[in-house]
């Protein structure tokens, strides 16, 4: 580093003295410091024993991702996979199949989920959380080539992360969907189905969006470009 700011910041952000926070409206502008009247990270005495800290992420997780598997908890906590399945059985989580995925769910009905489509951001944390996307994706789609990180491309069955903004229908994927800067339109394209694109979400992002539909601050054109093009490939 060309300067000590980055960890100054860090170190007074960690101590609960300073927090971030989007410097305008727009969730995907810059983001600006500012002091806090309190620290936001005074929860209260943590646990210092490793098996009782893997409980507390444990009973957060699996109210968060419940139903998912062990392993999945286990890449997101962190530790070792001993503690974890402490943990776990000290919770007293339910078992359930999902697909013939043994699973544990936090008083869930793991078969319920929300009607309608849902056009949800690349790394929200239902695909963020999960051990795969082909755990969210019909048979017939997992080896459909989809971007990631440096403009590379990775099969669908072996994507751990997702770098492309999907269209969820009761927990499936089941398109993906893309903003074109250029046109100020969106562009969607259905694995199963043609998809019609919502009016609402283009016209939230001309308008309090500014016609910008970044991931994040740093998200240039190119990439952008990118993923429309990606998109349109699939609706062909």
């Amino acid at each position: 580093m060309t300067t000590n700011l980055p960890p100054a910041l860090r170190l007074l952000e960690w101590g609960g003295r300073i927090r971030r926070r989007q410097a305008h409206a727009n969730l995907d502008n810059v983001y600006a410091w500012c002091l806090t009247r309190e620290d936001p990270l005074a929860l209260g005495v943590s646990p210092t024993d490793p098996v009782e800290q893997a409980m507390e992420l444990a009973r957060r997780f699996f109210a968060w991702a419940s139903p998912a598997s062990l392993s999945e908890f286990v890449a997101w906590y962190g530790g070792t996979k001993t503690n974890a399945k402490k943990a776990v059985a000290a919770l007293g989580l339910t078992e359930v199949e999902v697909d013939g995925r043994a699973c544990l769910a936090d008083g869930m009905d793991p078969g319920s989920s929300a009607d309608g489509l849902h056009f949800i951001p690349a790394q929200d944390n239902l695909l963020s959380l999960r051990e795969s996307m082909a755990l969210l994706t019909h048979p017939d789609h997992h080896q459909l080539q989809l971007l990631a990180m440096g403009s590379r491309t990775v099969e669908l069955s072996k994507a751990r992360w997702m770098h492309q903004r999907v269209v969820l229908e009761h927990g499936e994927v089941v398109g993906f969907w893309a903003w074109d800067r250029d046109a100020q339109d969106l562009v969607v394209a259905g694995l199963h189905r043609q998809l019609d694109a919502p009016a609402g979400l283009a016209d939230f992002i001309r308008g309090p969006l500014g016609g910008e539909a970044k991931s994040n601050a740093i998200d240039g054109q190119k990439n952008q470009k990118q993923r429309v093009d990606a998109v349109r490939a699939m609706g062909r």
